[in-house]
């Protein structure tokens, strides 16, 4: 398990709970999976600890700065891996952006939130990355109903039915 934290705190936490569950097999990273590798602010969330954005409409919020990294360039000359969870309010699709190789090279399963309204709030056209994913050749289900493949046919009617935000399930 490799798990990318970017805040401090958060990490620092992350870090205590994986010391205290004798988590042997984790890898903690105190990074942010982007599109480039460099710095970026992240807006940190004055009510809520897991909603921290690297992007936010709140001029009021505290940034912090934090490194960023392509997932690309973190995993040169390593083996890929299974599965990859995403949750990283409205920045999935720079993420995607950063490990374009991997998914262009591997079969790979990823649970990833998708909330609209963030992902326009970090400049993410939410239709266009269902149709990135889709040209990736993901096979999309909502969480919410697994039973069910969204088709590409489906995207912009299925993409309008998210009130708030949902988590997709891709597999290849």
């Amino acid at each position: 398990v490799i798990a990318f934290e970017p805040d401090p705190t958060n990490f620092g936490l992350l870090k205590k709970n994986c010391n205290a569950n004798g988590c042997q097999n984790v890898r903690l990273e105190n990074l942010a999976l982007s599109d480039q590798d460099g710095t970026a602010k992240l807006h940190l969330s004055e009510v809520n600890r897991g909603d921290h954005r690297m992007s936010s409409s709140d001029d009021g919020l505290e940034t912090i700065e934090i490194k960023t990294v392509r997932l690309d360039d973190f995993l040169q000359g390593q083996e890929g891996f299974d599965l990859l969870k995403m949750d990283i309010q409205g920045h999935e699709f720079h993420a995607l952006m950063g490990m374009e190789g991997l998914l262009n090279r591997q079969n790979i399963i990823i649970v990833m939130e998708f909330m609209p309204e963030a992902l326009k709030e970090a400049g993410a056209d939410p239709l266009e990355l269902l149709g990135y994913l889709s040209s990736k050749d993901f096979e999309m289900r909502d969480s919410e109903n697994q039973s069910k493949v969204i088709r590409s046919t489906e995207l912009d009617q299925w993409a309008e039915s998210i009130s708030h935000y949902t988590n997709l399930i891709l597999r290849k």
